[in-house]
């Protein structure tokens, strides 16, 4: 009797392997599958044929759950610790806010641009030459 090889026993195509998670109520993606196997080398590939043997399943579904949340437990307010302290890198809209603040006491009620006061005309009344 021909020994089997492992890989092709019970290795599955990451297009197999989103059938077997159909059918038990998962639905993934045979494209998140294959980015997630190769992100933690979950995989055995040969020119490019990728194929997941049940460990690196086991591996996929071990890796530690990222936070989806922004807050932490350091602070009530969330972020972190130093993010609530007192220094804080001013952003563009505190600069505008500073800049519109300082317009504003340093300059009079604005007028329109045009009128600086009455213009007029200077004609003189001496005689012009000899």
């Amino acid at each position: 009797m021909a020994a089997v090889s492992t890989i092709l026993e019970s290795g599955k195509t990451p297009e197999e392997w989103v059938e077997v998670f159909a059918a038990r109520g998962i639905h993934l993606s045979a494209r998140t599958i294959r980015a997630d196997a190769r992100r933690l080398g979950a995989c055995k590939i040969l020119g490019n044929a990728m194929i997941l043997l049940p460990e690196h399943i086991d591996l996929l579904f071990q890796e530690p759950e990222k936070c989806h949340s922004n807050s932490t437990s350091e602070t009530d307010g969330g972020g972190s610790r130093a993010a609530s302290t007192e220094y804080r890198p001013v952003n563009t809209t505190d600069k505008a806010l500073e800049y519109l603040r300082q317009r504003q006491k340093g300059t009079p009620k604005s007028r329109s641009p045009g009128s600086k006061g009455k213009k007029s005309n200077v004609i003189s009344l001496g005689k012009r030459g000899p």
